[in-house]
């Protein structure tokens, strides 16, 4: 069983102003970051913890206006070996480990000007609807902790829910304690002072009010560290009063494409073999870089993604052998061993496709969680000269709720293929966890 922990540094982070109605602009739903990914690199960094040593991923992605091409992406991951020495990356473990990069340039309907002008106004038509749910929300919560409950409109408008509050707190007993009376009090009058604006800055101020003053109510507000109801939920709750805000709807189908280049260094220390014989006290190095190009395609509906990546390139086989080279002086003797590689490596063309499928939140949910569950399913496959091997991944992982960071946690099993007779089936746990934007939901 293989363990990893891994935790990500955030390098790029988009304006909350920018969200979409089904996500953001940076969209990615690979929760684990592979360079290899049909489904986007996702702007970050990941450092990652493996038996076979450090590994550092970064990928940067970022728009531009073009009606061809309107997006560019790098990605690079290395790892660090015992040593601390840098490596050729390989998602595959029988392949050469360390450093490998993607450079891609390609089309995004996310990013196309229609779509970013209709996605700026959703978002200020949202979080209007977003205040007004948030405000009704506040004033049921009173109403349950008021000594005679009244009834309040259950779809309708902060300012008819106010307008309601006020005559319910008037019709109160007079057992009615002066605390409660001055908490409910205020709680009305700071939502009355908002004027029916409900920005993320107004509610900001309004939920400072409510920290100490108003408890009872402060669970609404997101540094309370309480799960907050999505835009879904809430749509749900307030059907009308999402109707009556938001005019206009986004698709909900989008696609991205793009063409990569993909080119790894590859460095890995053996032992030359001549007319059949191997030199095991002769050390060689073997550099070199190996390049490729792959096209991505990925399509998302709601909370299904689905992507497929055919690449085209150069591989190395490693295959580590443990040598040992003995030193004898009279009676005392020395052994330095290493896990070399036999032969000098030989670089082979390559073809492979990859397919993965997302969905993200796995069950939808009707009640706010801090954390929810979302899975993948990765299929690659290629095919060598001498062979081919196939990989398939199941990650199920846990994201928080949508902001700029994300912390992401959850478990991959990864199934192994291969028809070299050394290699044959592996199978093999890895558990992950991490903070990084773009796996949405």
């Amino acid at each position: 069983m293989r363990f990893l922990i891994g935790f990500c540094l955030v390098l790029a982070i988009e304006p909350s102003n920018t969200l979409l109605a089904q996500g953001t602009k940076d969209k990615s739903n690979d929760a684990t970051q592979t360079i290899l990914s049909p489904l986007g690199l996702g702007t970050g960094a990941t450092v990652a913890l493996t038996q076979n040593g450090t590994t550092v991923s970064v990928a940067v992605s970022q728009q531009f206006e073009g009606k061809v091409l309107n997006f560019w992406q790098l990605g690079m991951s290395g790892t660090l070996d015992k040593q601390g020495q840098a490596q050729v990356f390989s998602s595959q473990d029988s392949d050469a480990p360390g450093f490998q990069g993607k450079v891609g340039l390609g089309y995004s309907s996310f990013y196309a000007k229609d779509t970013s002008t209709d996605a700026d106004d959703v978002a200020k038509q949202q979080t209007q609807f977003r205040g007004e749910a948030w405000c009704m929300d506040t004033l049921a919560a009173l109403n349950k902790t008021l000594p005679k409950p009244g009834e309040l409109p259950k779809d309708s408008t902060c300012a008819a829910t106010l307008t309601k509050m006020q005559s319910i707190l008037a019709d109160q007993p007079a057992t009615m304690t002066q605390p409660a009376k001055d908490t409910a009090k205020l709680i009305v009058d700071t939502l009355s002072g908002l004027s029916e604006k409900y920005g993320a800055l107004e509610r900001s101020g309004a939920c400072t009010t409510f920290k100490d003053k108003a408890p009872v109510v402060y669970q609404f507000c997101p540094a309370s560290g309480k799960p907050q109801s999505s835009i879904e939920e809430q749509k749900k709750i307030y059907p009308n009063a999402y109707k009556q805000d938001v005019k206009k709807e986004l698709s909900p189908f989008y696609f991205t494409v793009a063409g990569n280049w993909i080119p790894s260094v590859t460095s890995v220390e053996y032992r030359a073999v001549t007319a059949g014989v191997a030199d095991l006290a002769t050390k060689h190095e073997f550099h070199r870089l190996l390049e490729g190009g792959s096209f991505d395609f990925a399509t998302y509906y709601e909370r299904l993604s689905w992507g497929a990546d055919v690449a085209y390139g150069e591989a190395v086989k490693v295959k580590l052998q443990h040598v040992c080279q003995t030193t004898t002086s009279g009676t005392y003797t020395a052994q330095d061993c290493s896990d070399v590689m036999v032969g000098a490596p030989n670089p082979k063309r390559t073809k492979s496709i990859t397919s993965a499928i997302a969905v993200n939140p796995l069950v939808p949910l009707s009640f706010p969680l801090l954390f929810r569950p979302g899975t993948q399913v990765t299929y690659h496959f290629e095919q060598r000269s001498d062979g081919h091997s196939t990989t398939l991944k199941w990650p199920i992982y846990f994201a928080g709720l949508s902001s700029p960071m994300k912390l992401v946690f959850g478990f991959e099993p990864t199934w192994n293929w291969d028809t070299d007779p050394k290699s044959r089936k592996k199978f093999s746990v890895s558990l992950f966890a991490g903070a990084r934007p773009g796996v949405l939901n």
